[in-house]
């Protein structure tokens, strides 16, 4: 069994970011809270594998899929339509 890597678990963040249909500080407060319960983890089990991250706290499309599923649902499809929005009105601009 080996060591979970730096990279192994920055490409896991970096997935569960990607994944994330809106990013405002709400989804941050999110990241930073999950980086530090993967941590915390961590400390308390050095020889863990990205798998075991996987098992304790998700894949990156379940844990996005779970934070998304709790989200008040007026919230999110107000916050998906202004980004629709900013995005028509940059390319406008463009």
């Amino acid at each position: 069994m080996s060591k979970i890597t730096e990279k192994e678990l920055k490409q896991y963040f970096k997935e569960i970011k990607l994944l994330l249909p809106i990013y405002s500080s709400a989804e941050r407060k999110f990241l930073k809270s999950l980086k530090v319960s993967v941590e915390e983890y961590i400390e308390q089990n050095p020889e863990c594998t990205i798998e075991d991250i996987y098992e304790n706290f998700d894949g990156p499309e379940d844990a996005v899929y779970n934070y998304i599923s709790a989200l008040d649902y007026h919230r999110l499809c107000r916050a998906i339509s202004v980004r629709r929005l900013l995005k028509i009105a940059l390319l406008v601009l463009l």
